[in-house]
Protein backbone atom coordinates (compact mmCIF):
# COMPACT_ATOMS: atom_id res chain seq x y z
CA UNK A 1 0.00 0.00 0.00
CA UNK A 2 1.05 3.45 -1.04
CA UNK A 3 1.77 5.45 2.02
CA UNK A 4 -0.94 8.14 1.87
CA UNK A 5 -3.54 5.45 2.06
CA UNK A 6 -5.64 5.05 4.79
CA UNK A 7 -5.70 1.89 6.71
CA UNK A 8 -8.71 -0.01 8.03
CA UNK A 9 -8.68 -0.33 11.65
CA UNK A 10 -8.03 -4.12 12.95
CA UNK A 11 -11.02 -5.87 12.88
CA UNK A 12 -12.84 -5.74 16.75
CA UNK A 13 -14.63 -7.87 18.92
CA UNK A 14 -18.17 -6.24 18.52
CA UNK A 15 -19.94 -4.10 15.89
CA UNK A 16 -20.64 -1.06 18.44
CA UNK A 17 -17.04 -0.87 18.99
CA UNK A 18 -15.78 -1.36 15.99
CA UNK A 19 -18.14 1.48 14.60
CA UNK A 20 -16.83 3.87 17.38
CA UNK A 21 -13.13 2.90 16.13
CA UNK A 22 -13.86 3.79 12.94
CA UNK A 23 -15.13 7.05 13.13
CA UNK A 24 -12.92 7.94 15.76
CA UNK A 25 -9.97 6.71 13.89
CA UNK A 26 -11.60 9.06 10.52
CA UNK A 27 -12.16 11.98 12.49
CA UNK A 28 -8.80 12.01 14.25
CA UNK A 29 -7.50 11.76 10.74
CA UNK A 30 -9.27 14.60 9.26
CA UNK A 31 -8.51 16.97 12.38
CA UNK A 32 -4.99 15.81 12.15
CA UNK A 33 -4.39 16.84 8.23
CA UNK A 34 -6.27 20.05 8.91
CA UNK A 35 -3.78 21.00 11.85
CA UNK A 36 -2.71 25.04 10.90
CA UNK A 37 -5.90 25.97 9.26
CA UNK A 38 -8.62 28.14 10.85
CA UNK A 39 -11.92 25.91 12.12
CA UNK A 40 -14.78 26.44 14.13
CA UNK A 41 -15.77 24.05 16.70
CA UNK A 42 -19.28 23.78 18.18
CA UNK A 43 -19.20 21.59 21.82
CA UNK A 44 -22.46 20.42 22.94
CA UNK A 45 -22.61 21.29 26.36
CA UNK A 46 -25.67 19.89 28.66
CA UNK A 47 -28.29 18.07 26.52
CA UNK A 48 -29.45 20.71 24.35
CA UNK A 49 -26.77 23.86 24.72
CA UNK A 50 -23.98 24.67 21.66
CA UNK A 51 -21.17 26.79 22.47
CA UNK A 52 -18.86 27.41 19.73
CA UNK A 53 -14.78 27.99 20.09
CA UNK A 54 -12.82 28.96 16.88
CA UNK A 55 -9.24 29.55 16.23
CA UNK A 56 -6.51 28.06 14.24
CA UNK A 57 -6.56 24.23 15.09
CA UNK A 58 -2.72 24.07 16.86
CA UNK A 59 -2.94 19.94 17.83
CA UNK A 60 -5.70 16.84 18.04
CA UNK A 61 -5.22 13.90 20.38
CA UNK A 62 -7.34 11.20 21.40
CA UNK A 63 -9.66 13.31 23.42
CA UNK A 64 -8.65 17.01 23.06
CA UNK A 65 -7.89 19.20 20.50
CA UNK A 66 -6.45 22.83 20.77
CA UNK A 67 -7.04 25.91 19.32
CA UNK A 68 -4.52 29.14 18.82
CA UNK A 69 -6.64 32.69 18.68
CA UNK A 70 -3.88 34.87 17.33
CA UNK A 71 -6.53 38.30 18.22
CA UNK A 72 -6.18 37.73 21.81
CA UNK A 73 -2.64 35.59 21.58
CA UNK A 74 -4.25 32.67 23.93
CA UNK A 75 -4.56 28.86 23.05
CA UNK A 76 -8.07 26.76 24.39
CA UNK A 77 -7.89 23.16 24.93
CA UNK A 78 -11.42 21.42 24.35
CA UNK A 79 -12.78 18.48 24.99
CA UNK A 80 -12.56 15.87 22.22
CA UNK A 81 -15.93 14.23 23.20
CA UNK A 82 -18.28 17.00 23.59
CA UNK A 83 -17.49 18.20 20.16
CA UNK A 84 -20.27 17.71 17.82
CA UNK A 85 -19.39 20.23 15.06
CA UNK A 86 -16.19 21.63 13.16
CA UNK A 87 -16.44 23.71 10.01
CA UNK A 88 -12.52 23.73 8.65
CA UNK A 89 -11.77 26.81 6.20
CA UNK A 90 -9.10 26.41 3.58
CA UNK A 91 -7.08 29.36 5.11
CA UNK A 92 -4.31 29.67 7.71
CA UNK A 93 -5.60 32.75 9.06
CA UNK A 94 -9.15 34.01 9.96
CA UNK A 95 -11.55 34.79 7.10
CA UNK A 96 -12.23 38.34 6.94
CA UNK A 97 -15.76 37.55 6.36
CA UNK A 98 -16.24 35.29 9.39
CA UNK A 99 -18.76 36.31 12.17
CA UNK A 100 -18.97 34.41 15.49
CA UNK A 101 -22.55 33.12 15.68
CA UNK A 102 -23.09 33.49 19.53
CA UNK A 103 -23.59 36.87 20.66
CA UNK A 104 -20.63 36.49 23.17
CA UNK A 105 -17.27 35.64 22.12
CA UNK A 106 -15.18 32.69 23.19
CA UNK A 107 -16.48 33.21 26.61
CA UNK A 108 -15.94 37.33 26.58
CA UNK A 109 -18.42 39.88 26.16
CA UNK A 110 -18.77 41.96 22.45
CA UNK A 111 -18.15 45.42 21.82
Amino acid sequence: MPENTIRPPAPPTDAAQARADYYSQSFLEVLAKSIGNFVVCEFLIGSNTLVEKYGILTSAGNNYLTLYDREYDNTTVCDFYSLKFITIYNTKVRPPQFVPRQQFRQGTRMR
